[in-house]
C-alpha cells in the first residue's frame, strides 16, 4: 500500500519533544509497518483501524493530527450512542479546579497537571476497567486550544513509551473536544449535561488569585515531564517493564490490581481525581 509506504515517523515527532523523539526513534517507526493505515485523523492511535467517533473535518492548530469531535458527538457519547462500538468513555477537563468546581460536563474528571494525568491515567487508574482499547478518552479545557491538547500529546508520549516494544497502545481511542466546554455550553440544550449549569471563564475578575496560582502550578508540571522526569520514576520504570514483557495483558494486569472492588468507588464524577500514595514530583 503506497500511501501506507509514504507515511513516516516524522508526523508522530510533531507529538513529543525533539530529545524524546532522538531516543524513541524506532518507538515512532513501528507505525510505519505494513498493513498499518495511514496516519490520518479519521484512523486511532495505533492505525490499526478507523475510529470509532466521528472526526471533525479540520486539522487542529497545535497539530494536524489530534482527533477532534463536536459537542454533539460528546452529547452522543453520553447518551450511549455509541454503548455498542465503545466499552467505555473517560472525559477529562483539563481546566483549573476553580473553573471545574463551577460548572462541568457531567462525568468529567478534573485532571489538569501531569502528575494528575500520569497517576490517574496509567500508574494508579481511576477506573474499574481493564481493557482500554475500546475506551475513548477526550480532553478539553476552556476553548480547547491549549491546556486539553497539550494533555492529549503527553498522554499520547506516555503511551508510545510505554509500549515502545510492542504493536498497540494502552488508550488508542484518544480525542478533543472542539471548542472546548465554551461551545459545548453555547447551546442551552446541552446544559443538562453540565454540573452545575454554570460556566467560568479561566479570567475572571474574582478569581485571578486563583489562576495565577494555577498557571504556575501547571508551568511546572510542564516543565518536569518536558525534561522527561516522569520516565524515572519507579512506578513508571515498574510498568514500562511489565508492558515491554506481557503487553497488552501485563496493562490489563497492572489495572486489576490498581482498581479498587466494585463496591468501592476510587473516584467521583464529581470530586477532583485522587492523588496517586506513591507522590509524584516534576522537578
Amino acid at each position: 500500500n503506497n500511501n501506507v509506504n509514504n507515511v513516516n515517523g516524522n508526523q508522530w515527532s510533531e507529538f513529543v519533544p525533539k530529545i524524546v523523539c532522538l531516543k524513541y526513534r524506532n518507538l515512532l517507526a513501528k507505525f510505519d509497518k505494513e498493513g498499518l493505515l495511514p496516519n490520518i485523523r479519521t484512523v486511532r492511535g495505533d492505525r490499526t483501524r478507523p475510529c470509532i467517533l466521528p472526526v471533525v473535518d479540520e486539522a487542529h492548530k497545535m497539530n494536524g493530527n489530534i482527533r477532534m469531535i463536536s459537542a454533539s458527538t460528546m452529547v452522543d457519547v453520553i447518551c450511549g450512542k455509541y454503548q455498542g462500538e465503545l466499552d467505555h468513555y473517560i472525559i477529562i477537563d483539563c481546566r483549573f479546579p476553580f473553573e471545574y468546581e463551577n460548572g462541568h460536563i457531567m462525568g468529567a474528571k478534573n485532571i489538569w497537571t501531569r502528575e494528575k494525568l500520569l497517576g490517574n491515567l496509567f500508574l494508579k487508574p481511576c477506573f474499574p476497567f481493564q481493557d482500554t482499547s475500546r475506551v475513548a478518552v477526550i480532553f478539553h479545557c476552556e476553548f480547547s486550544a491549549h491546556r486539553g491538547p497539550q494533555q492529549y500529546i503527553f498522554a499520547r508520549e506516555v503511551d508510545l513509551s510505554l509500549n515502545h516494544s510492542n504493536d498497540s497502545l494502552c488508550f488508542p481511542e484518544m480525542y478533543v473536544l472542539q471548542g472546548g466546554y465554551k461551545e459545548f455550553y453555547k447551546e442551552e440544550a446541552r446544559h443538562r449535561f453540565c454540573d452545575p449549569d454554570r460556566y467560568l471563564p479561566m479570567k475572571a475578575k474574582d478569581y485571578e488569585v486563583d489562576c495565577n496560582q494555577s498557571e504556575n502550578q501547571l508551568r511546572a508540571s510542564r516543565y518536569g515531564a518536558d525534561e522527561l522526569q516522569w520516565q524515572s520514576h519507579t512506578c513508571t520504570v515498574a510498568l514500562h517493564r511489565r508492558i515491554s514483557q506481557s503487553g497488552t495483558s501485563g496493562w490489563r494486569e497492572h489495572i486489576r490490581e490498581q482498581t479498587a472492588p466494585p463496591s468501592v468507588t476510587r473516584v467521583s464524577n464529581n470530586t477532583v481525581p485522587f492523588t496517586p500514595p506513591t507522590k509524584i514530583k516534576f522537578g
